[in-house]
């Protein structure tokens, strides 16, 4: 009787272990790219895994956009000085996913049993806009960048990925304001 309640109690125990792990699971950096590129790869990795890009447009300041395909576009942003990759954004293309597979047309569903709940949400009639956001020190934007993250576009119908967007980038505000600010902006524009 002792070793079948020594046995449940542990059973238990290692249960609930398991639960707390995966309410608090939070998604890896590493994760945090698309088509291997993310925040800070340098343009040379960017031009050996995607190639030459087919457009580059001037940004701001200290930064410039480079534009992979026409009608499934990537756009990625890249400090004009350093050569570091600041944001990469796609809305159509499959290719372009996570190491784990997450990507456009997969189910929000699906990213949350691998990385956790988010840790912003924004509800619109349409869409649905998710945030994993990582604290982080580096200045590939010649400032202080505290903070940044991958934000997640849903449909609301089908409840898969519509929008997938890295960056880093906190400029004068708070991250959060920009959470909330980029969070809006995916959710009304379809």
């Amino acid at each position: 009787m002792k070793k079948f309640l020594a046995v449940t109690a542990f059973s238990i125990i290692a249960f609930l272990t398991a639960q707390i792990s995966i309410c608090n699971a939070e998604m890896p950096p590493a994760e945090m790219c698309l088509g291997g590129i993310g925040y800070g790869t340098s343009t040379d990795k960017l031009f050996e895994l995607h190639g030459q890009p087919e457009a580059n447009y001037n940004g701001y300041e200290f930064s410039e956009t480079y534009v992979y395909g026409t009608e499934n576009l990537v756009l990625i942003h890249y400090n004009r000085e350093t050569k570091k990759i600041h944001g990469v954004k796609t809305l159509k293309n499959t290719e372009w996913t996570t190491p784990a597979g997450i990507g456009i047309g997969s189910k929000i569903s699906d990213a949350m049993k691998l990385y956790g709940e988010p840790d912003y949400k924004k509800v619109g009639e349409t869409r649905t806009a998710y945030c994993y956001a990582h604290k982080k020190y580096d200045d590939i934007l010649k400032r202080n960048v505290s903070d940044f993250g991958i934000f997640i576009g849903v449909d609301n119908a089908s409840g898969k990925i519509n929008e997938l967007e890295i960056g880093g980038d906190t400029a004068d505000t708070s991250f959060e304001e920009i959470i909330t600010g980029t969070l809006s902006y995916m959710i009304f524009n379809d």
